[in-house]
């Protein structure tokens, strides 16, 4: 039984490091060579520059360099690809750029050495001299890429699972064999010999098991047609658990060398077991498979209830299809802050035109003050919870409706310079001067830019307190799709020209648009376009969130069902000793 089990065990172990392999592909290669991230653009840079520096220092250092290219088509699609600087070919499996492509492609990336004994420091210094001063230098290491599986909760927990397991077929073959082994010792044979009897064919059987995963994940990763680069994470995934099997090998071996030699053979010919050591380990093994089912447990029924949060949100996610959110890139992140100012300055006027022609909104969420539960205090004897706190354009409020009187939704539409709009739950309709004056003073700073406050003049409006808002909220900080009840702050970007960083800050995450063709236009017209690493559907990013959330269940409760197979494993033989002992 446990040989089959030390096999079945370990081509899992091999499967399930081949599928977490399967759902970060992009991502390791970061792992395998050493690399310099640069995170973002310095001065004017050219891609010649670059190119020629890191080409002659390459084939100077008979080395081949490697920048990451990536490109996320329509449908959310991400591909991957390598510019070469110097001679030679990229290593099996990673896909060489076209040329064109790669020399508009961004500069703040990652650069690889991918041949050679290239000193990844140098690589830092001559990109540093070129102006990507902004780096930072990763050198891989073996507990690094060990941590990419024990690092995941899962995982941890699996590997323990299988020892406990292995732990309690050992523990049961001993006993069984315990009689045999005093009968032996009357005739000569030493404790030690019995002992590392067990250890070798424990051994063997290891061994056979850790070579044939080995081969058939070499296989897999063929026939997936993967860069061979990743069949070493899934080669140290199967010996880090060979290890952990042989080591529970050799302690169980000497433990077992050790009751052979305090026991009294007459005893152990009779049946007598050691039970007090033999019941110690199977309870601590026991105690750990529970406090696993309880994690595991707790955890699964966390990701079930918020799994359940996003699925609220479902049909109104499916009603609103056209609207895409971008994500930015390394270049948009420009560590010379004049560069920087007026790229801000592009993005406000981008969102400005945009917003002219109804093209783009904002549904800006504080859900991240829900999860520290922060509020502030306004008064001794009022506070505003943040968490129900919004920032929307008027279009927000016309999409969602929620006033009891149209023309107040016309004087919204039309806030004038400095003007903003106040929509508070009618509960809250006796203490309005006091929210008002908080957030024209609270709103007046955030819109500044840094530099002092806004004087800003504020219009309140009630809404009901029943009505449940859509935040289109598609981010992990949490994962609420409506709000009851939310105290609304109404800005118009025609009211706040010059308003930069709010609008910047607010873009990955909050910032909402429609027609991509207009935006993309725009985008070209302010020389944006190498800032942005995606657009794509909202509702894609929703459904991302979803199905992480849906793995996230499954990789946390499979270690469960484990772990309860487990504990009834060792509930039983738990029993065995006593039924030998009887015997």
């Amino acid at each position: 039984m446990k040989k089959v089990f030390t096999y079945l065990s370990t081509f899992s172990v091999c499967l399930f490091c081949i599928w977490l392999v399967s759902l970060q592909l992009d991502s390791l290669i970061y792992h395998y060579y050493p690399s310099v991230s640069i995170l973002s653009r310095g001065e004017e840079v050219t891609y010649e520059e670059v190119s020629d520096a890191l080409t002659n220092l390459a084939e100077k250092e008979n080395s081949l360099i490697a920048k990451t290219i990536t490109e996320t088509d329509d449908s959310g699609r991400t591909t991957t690809s390598y510019d070469v600087f110097g001679k030679g070919e990229l290593p099996q499996g990673l896909v060489k750029a076209d040329r064109l492509v790669a020399s508009q492609a961004n500069l703040a990336e990652n650069y690889y050495v991918v041949k050679g004994n290239l000193d990844i420091k140098v690589v830092e210094n001559v990109l540093q001299l070129l102006g990507l001063v902004d780096s930072y230098i990763y050198r891989p290491t073996l507990l690094n890429s060990l941590s990419l599986f024990l690092g995941r909760g899962a995982p941890s927990l699996g590997f323990i699972i299988f020892i406990l397991t292995n732990l309690a077929l050992t523990v049961v073959g001993q006993i069984v064999y315990l009689r045999s082994a005093g009968i032996e010792m009357l005739s000569g044979v030493r404790s030690w010999q019995i002992a590392s009897r067990f250890l070798r064919v424990d051994g063997r059987d290891i061994a056979l098991a850790t070579g044939g995963a080995l081969v058939f994940g070499l296989i897999a990763i063929l026939i997936l047609g993967w860069p061979m680069v990743y069949y070493r994470f899934v080669a140290i995934g199967i010996a880090f658990y060979a290890c952990l099997l042989f080591f529970l090998s050799l302690s169980t071996s000497i433990g077992f060398m050790i009751a052979l030699n305090i026991s009294q053979l007459q005893k152990l010919i009779k049946g007598a077991l050691p039970l007090k050591a033999i019941f110690a380990i199977l309870l601590v093994g026991q105690c750990l498979a529970v406090c696993i089912i309880s994690i595991g447990a707790s955890r699964t029924l966390t990701y079930v209830g918020v799994l359940h949060t996003l699925t609220i949100g479902e049909k109104a996610w499916q009603e609103r299809q056209d609207v895409f959110s971008l994500s930015l890139n390394r270049e948009a992140f420009i560590a010379d802050e004049a560069m920087a100012q007026q790229q801000r300055m592009a993005w406000s006027h981008v969102i400005l035109e945009s917003y002219a022609k109804n093209n783009v909104m904002l549904v800006q969420h504080h859900l991240r003050h829900n999860t520290i539960k922060e509020h502030t205090i306004i008064e001794s004897s009022k506070e505003i919870p943040l968490e129900r706190v919004l920032y929307v354009t008027p279009n927000y409020i016309q999409s969602e409706g929620g006033l009891y009187d149209f023309n107040q939704l016309e004087e919204i539409k039309q806030l004038g310079k400095g003007e903003i709009a106040l929509l508070l739950p009618k509960s809250l309709q006796n203490d309005a001067s006091v929210y008002q004056a908080y957030f024209e003073d609270m709103v007046g700073k955030l819109l500044a830019d840094g530099e002092g406050s806004i004087s800003l003049h504020s219009n309140v409006y009630y809404i009901s307190d029943e009505k449940r808002w859509f935040i289109y909220n598609h981010t992990p900080i949490n994962y609420e799709q409506f709000l009851q009840a939310p105290l609304i702050v109404v800005l118009s970007p025609e009211s706040f020209e010059e308003t930069s960083y709010f609008w910047e800050n607010a873009l990955p995450d909050f910032v909402f648009f429609k027609d991509k063709e207009m935006l993309e236009q725009l985008l070209d017209k302010y020389n944006l376009q190498n800032t942005i690493g995606s657009l794509l559907s909202s509702k894609q990013h929703y459904n991302t969130l979803r199905k992480n959330v849906q793995l996230e269940i499954l990789m946390t409760l499979s270690p469960t069902i484990l772990g309860i197979f487990t504990s009834i494993l060792l509930f039983n033989t738990m029993n065995l000793p006593y039924y030998c002992s009887i015997r």
